[in-house]
C-alpha cells in the first residue's frame, strides 16, 4: 500500500504533523530531518476559510514535495478547533484533491461522505479511533478495526491512553496479532511514549512526530523518532 509514492509496511515510516504557519525553511528540510509524509492538521490553521485552507495546502506540498494526509480533527478526539460537521465536510470536499490521503474519526457523522469522496478521487483513507481515557479491552479494539474495515478504511487507526505498563505491552501484542491488516496503533501518555518508537516494529505501518511543538501527550519531535528507530533498524 502507497501514500503519494511512499510504500507503507517495507520499512517504519514517520509522519510530521504541520499547520499552516510551518516556515518555508522548515518545509524545505522536513525530508532529510527524518519524515516520509505530512499530517496537515487543518484544525491547527489560523484560518478555517476554504480559500486560505487550499493556499496554504499548495505551498505546504510544493515546497515539501512530500506526500500529504489531510486531517481536520474534532476537539473530542484532540483536534484545536470546534466547527460544524458540515463545515468540516465542505472543508474536506476541498481538500480531497490536493492531498494524497484523509483521515476522519470512525464515529464521525460526516465520515461516510468523506470516504465516499475520497475513493471516488482515488485517495486513501485513514479512520481513526481515539480514546483519552483508557485502552479498552483487545476484543474491542478488534472490533473497531473491522468496524473501520467495513466502512470502507483502507487504514485503521487507534490512539489509546496508557494507564499500566500492561496497557502498552497489550496494545503492541494486538499490533503484531493484526500486522497484516493495515492498522496504525498509538499508546497516549508519557507511559505509551515507547509505542511511538517501537510500535512500526510490531507492524503499524505510521508512527507520528511533531516539527515545532507536541499536538499530542507524549509525542515526540521527528528528530527524535528518526534517531531512536535507526538505532532500532
Amino acid at each position: 500500500m502507497n501514500i503519494g509514492r511512499v510504500r507503507l509496511g517495507s520499512i517504519p515510516r514517520i509522519v510530521a504533523i504541520i499547520h499552516d504557519q510551518v516556515s518555508v525553511r522548515a518545509l524545505k528540510t522536513l525530508r532529510e530531518n527524518g519524515a516520509d509524509i505530512l499530517e496537515a492538521r487543518i484544525d491547527l490553521f489560523r484560518s478555517t476559510e476554504i480559500e486560505y485552507i487550499i493556499k496554504s495546502l499548495k505551498r505546504i506540498k510544493e515546497t515539501s514535495r512530500l506526500p500529504v494526509i489531510g486531517t481536520i480533527r474534532r476537539p473530542a478526539d484532540g483536534g484545536r478547533k470546534s466547527m460544524p460537521e458540515n463545515t468540516r465536510l465542505e472543508i474536506f470536499k476541498a481538500i480531497i484533491p490536493l492531498v494524497d490521503c484523509v483521515d476522519g474519526e470512525i464515529d464521525a457523522p460526516i465520515t461516510d461522505e468523506v470516504i465516499r469522496l475520497a475513493k471516488r478521487r482515488k485517495k486513501k483513507v485513514i479512520i481513526s479511533y481515539h480514546n483519552f481515557k483508557e485502552t479498552p479491552p483487545d476484543q474491542q479494539l478488534v472490533k473497531l478495526i473491522r468496524k473501520g474495515k467495513a466502512k470502507g478504511g483502507d487504514i485503521i487507526k487507534l490512539a489509546v491512553m496508557s494507564r499500566t505498563e500492561e496497557d502498552v505491552t497489550r496494545l503492541l501484542g494486538l499490533t503484531y496479532q493484526h500486522r497484516d491488516d493495515h492498522i496504525i496503533t498509538i499508546s497516549i501518555g508519557k507511559k505509551g511514549q515507547i509505542t511511538r518508537i517501537a510500535a512500526p516494529f510490531f507492524g503499524s505501518l505510521l508512527t507520528y512526530g511533531y516539527v515545532d511543538s507536541p499536538v499530542a501527550p507524549g509525542q515526540l519531535s521527528i528528530g527524535e523518532l528518526e534517531k531512536m528507530m535507526n538505532l532500532l533498524s
